[in-house]
């Protein structure tokens, strides 16, 4: 490249006119992003579907006298359910009903084999793990949405975000049009 031409191609860059070069270049860093959003798009997709209308019907049949089961093994086995949903001991607070947390306190419930047999028992397997994190998810989320329309604040909108990022929206609807049958298999009215 002769240096008139480069010097006129610096010049005309600095006037802002950046030449069929910069075009190429902003086209090509253009599609580069767009790319990287779609990919990213896809990776930040809905969480899958986890609750049928079947699944949430046995589950609200079966729960009641698992429970009554389950209480009957002994506090230490009752309390582990109760905190599922964290402790009041908890570094953070906000976590208490996140899908991690009840996550964590379902699979430490799980590892007594007594509760294993009671779920056996009922024609439940892991899959009980599952459909009780999506009920309790939807369920807190219900809840948070409710107290979100009465106090419209940033940090209850945040969390509501966040646990959008782990509910299918298809199993809050579920739980919202069967709160009544949940709060009372549950036994969420106290």
């Amino acid at each position: 490249m002769e240096a008139g031409a480069r010097d006129a191609r610096q010049a005309a860059f600095r006037r802002g006119k950046e030449g069929p070069y910069m075009k190429r270049s902003c086209t090509a860093l253009a599609a580069f992003t767009l790319i990287l959003a779609l990919g990213a798009q896809a990776a930040w997709a809905a969480p899958a579907r986890l609750l049928s209308k079947a699944t949430l019907d046995r589950f609200l049949k079966d729960f009641p006298a698992m429970m009554a089961e389950l209480e009957a093994l002994g506090d230490e086995v009752s309390e582990t359910f109760e905190d599922i949903g964290g402790d009041d001991d908890m570094a953070d607070p906000s976590q208490a009903f996140s899908v991690e947390t009840i996550r964590a306190g379902m699979a430490a419930a799980m590892a007594d084999a007594r509760v294993k047999a009671i779920l056996v028992k009922y024609g439940w397997n892991d899959q009980f793990v599952t459909v009780y994190t999506a009920i309790l998810s939807g369920y807190t989320y219900v809840m948070f949405e409710e107290i979100y329309k009465a106090y419209p604040m940033a940090e209850y909108k945040q969390y509501l975000d966040q646990m959008l990022a782990s509910v299918h929206p298809d199993d809050i609807a579920l739980v919202r049009a069967n709160l009544e049958r949940i709060n009372a298999a549950l036994d969420m009215d106290d």
